[in-house]
Order: structure tokens, then sequence, then C-alpha cells
């Protein structure tokens, strides 16, 4: 993810309100769409999507050991990083502090937790349904739990 750049916020209040509300959502359900257009899922390692979200300044927190997963993951890198963006900004904007994604993976799947003070800030947003709704479609499972939302992506064990 790019920086968390919000246009048209407004900076004193800390929120975006009416039609820049409105300009900004529209902008990232197009973002969105635009993305499942041209889905390509490809197969990828654990640490190539790491190493992929770091890259776009999405703080990675590791959880457990990674390295010894040698199952592969079949992802659209672009649509997850979109997807994963729309999901940190709702998030952003209603909490203190920097995002961070933590990774959990296993032998049959990989986990991406998103940590939250309130999950129901995801479930009032339409971007943010919608965003999980995308990533759902490339395969993924979504938990919502109180303090946080896991996606997971099932492993595949060869080609």
């Amino acid at each position: 993810m790019r920086a968390m750049e919000q246009p048209n916020i407004n900076q004193s209040a800390g929120v975006d309100t009416g039609i820049f509300s409105l300009q900004r959502q529209f902008q990232e359900m197009e973002e969105l769409n635009a993305a499942m257009k041209c889905v390509k899922l490809d197969l990828h390692s654990v640490n190539t999507i790491l190493q992929f979200l770091s890259t776009n300044g999405v703080s990675v927190t590791k959880r457990g050991e990674l390295t010894s997963v040698v199952g592969l993951v079949k992802v659209d890198m672009s649509l997850l990083e979109k997807g994963l963006r729309a999901l940190t900004r709702c998030l952003n904007r209603r909490s203190q502090g920097v995002l961070t994604i933590e990774v959990e993976s296993t032998e049959n799947d990989i986990s991406l937790v998103i940590p939250t003070y309130d999950s129901s800030v995801i479930e009032n947003s339409i971007v943010a349904t919608y965003a999980v709704e995308v990533i759902e479609k490339m395969g993924a499972k979504a938990h919502l739990k109180k303090e946080a939302i896991s996606l997971t992506f099932p492993m595949s064990k060869g080609q």
C-alpha cells in the first residue's frame, strides 16, 4: 500500500463528510472494480507476498515461524493490495496510530490479520465490505472478530 493519503479529508475534524466522503467512496469502489476486471491469479510464496506488501507500504508483523511453509498461495497481488488498502483506510480513519497486518501461516493456509478496536467499523462501511467481498472472490475466507479481521487463503501444495 502506498502512503495512506486521504484526499478530500477535512483535516481539522479528522474525518471526511458529505460530498467528499461520497467521492472518496466511489473512487475506491472504481479502483476495486477495475482491479476485478483484470484479475489474474498466480501462485506466490508466503515470503513473496510479505515482501510485496512491505514494498507497498504495509507494516507487516509475522506471528510464529513462516520460513518452514513450502506451499504457494493463489492470489492476484494487485487486487490484494487494493483490497487491503481499502480496508486499512477505513480502519485508519477511525483509529489511532499506524495499522499493521499480522501474518500467520500453517501448512494449509496463510492468514492476514488486521487488528482493529472494533470490527463493526468494517461491517458499517460500504467500501470495506466490498473490499472483503473482492478478496473473498480470490478464494480467501474472511473472519470478523471483535478486535480483528482475518483473511485466510488456502495453500496450494504444488502447481
